[in-house]
């Protein structure tokens, strides 16, 4: 970053860069800050750390004696973090602070193709977000998520644009692999974003581009084998499964009592699944959550709207998060950040030089909208397309304020 520290024609400290040191320190301080105060432990943290520190200790990596409920990339990262410090939870708050910080910088390195203006409210748009500080102060995945996968965008960057071309096309697919380790639910994106390299890449040729492709989609696949085969070996059956979360999931998502929020605790096991073991039970839940689709499709497309509505939602739903004082201050912050990133978008589509970096950003956000369009719809799942949404945000902040002093009639002269 030695690059951003100085001014290339002059020697002198680049102000741009200065910006962006302020806002990764701020990002730093609020992040530690509200992760020593007030962390959080939700329900999903408990399993995270219970499968850490089997990882940790040797045991057979379960939990809710469940095998394969949750993939092992954040626990791996948990356990890690609990081996250097001890045991201390205080070090996992340390650096999900520090890969908070991180991503305020890999959203300057993407918002700056755009402008270095951009770049800077981008990053402010990162650093203070307060969904993500407040995620950085949880043992959830988000933050790690969020961090790699924004290395992997930008590395496909760089690969669209023929930089580096073989090593960029690599370094994506092992990126990519992590991003699929920490969040499952990301791995079909890939297609979209090959289809946009195929379209829009600058490397030499077609074929080479093709070759690109058929290479990073190998790798992803060898990636995942070691998971694969762990789950086939124990369960014979399935072999693509990347988790036994996923049946179950589906079916609260569409069953008759379905509201489009979480319902897992009100459902209960037939009795005819209690002799099954995880896998099967997997493969059930999905067969009658398939069996909802199909009967209610108009129930189905109804619940996808409010699931939409959910996900996007500039305030929280969750039991314990309905403060009508933080609610108002969330909902202020995102109807902002919504409307100047519809004004962004709208640039950004008139402006064909950003076609690129324009489908790195819609391509993820499309997908996860519907992907939890399907299954369930919360302000959680929004989370790793804060940066995102940031970027597009910058943006109309730029032309928002480009045309306020276009507008702004000259000072007229004193008379003599």
């Amino acid at each position: 970053m030695q690059d951003l520290a100085v001014d290339a024609k002059t020697g002198a400290p680049d102000s741009y860069a200065v910006w962006l040191w302020v806002f990764m320190s701020a990002a730093l301080v609020l992040r530690v800050a509200v992760g020593l105060i007030h962390p959080l432990m939700l329900p999903d943290s408990y399993d995270y750390l219970h499968l850490a520190r089997c990882i940790e200790h040797g045991n057979a990596y379960r939990v809710t004696h469940m095998y394969a409920k949750r993939l092992p990339g954040y626990p791996i990262f948990l356990a890690a973090i609990l081996a250097a410090d001890g045991g201390h939870l205080w070090g996992i708050t340390a650096c999900q602070a520090v890969l908070g910080a991180l991503s305020v910088y890999l959203v300057w390195c993407m918002a700056l193709r755009i402008s270095r203006g951009t770049a800077i409210i981008a990053a402010a748009w990162v650093a203070l977000d307060p969904l993500l500080i407040g995620f950085s102060a949880s043992y959830l995945s988000e933050t790690l998520f969020i961090f790699i996968f924004l290395l992997s965008l930008l590395t496909f960057m760089r690969m669209c644009s023929g930089i580096k071309a073989w090593r960029s096309c690599i370094e994506f697919a092992l990126l990519f692999v992590m991003s699929i380790y920490v969040r499952a639910e990301i791995a079909l994106c890939l297609l979209p974003l090959l289809a946009l390299y195929l379209w829009k890449g600058k490397a030499a040729t077609w074929g080479r581009k093709l070759v690109h492709g058929v290479v990073i989609l190998a790798i992803v696949l060898l990636g995942m084998m070691p998971w694969w085969i762990r789950n086939w070996d124990m369960f014979h059956s399935n072999f693509f499964r990347f988790s036994t979360l996923e049946g179950i999931s589906l079916y609260e998502s569409v069953y008759a009592g379905a509201t489009g929020g979480p319902r897992q605790s009100d459902i209960a096991l037939p009795p005819a699944m209690k002799h099954l073991n995880e896998s099967q039970r997997d493969n059930r839940w999905t067969q009658m959550a398939f069996g909802c689709i199909a009967h209610h499709p108009l129930r189905i497309a109804r619940l996808a709207v409010i699931k939409i509505g959910r996900t996007w939602s500039p305030w929280l739903h969750a039991d314990g998060f309905r403060n009508w004082w933080l609610n108002l201050a969330l909902t202020i912050w995102y109807v902002a950040q919504y409307l100047f990133a519809i004004r962004g978008l709208i640039w950004l589509c008139r402006e064909k030089s950003h076609g690129i970096l324009l489908g790195i950003i819609l391509i993820p956000i499309l997908y996860l909208t519907a992907m939890h369009a399907i299954f369930l719809g919360s302000v959680r799942y929004r989370v790793p397309l804060i940066p995102l949404i940031g970027i597009l945000a910058a943006v109309g902040v730029c032309r928002a304020w480009t045309a306020w002093c276009t507008n702004i009639p000259p000072l007229s002269r004193p008379r003599a």
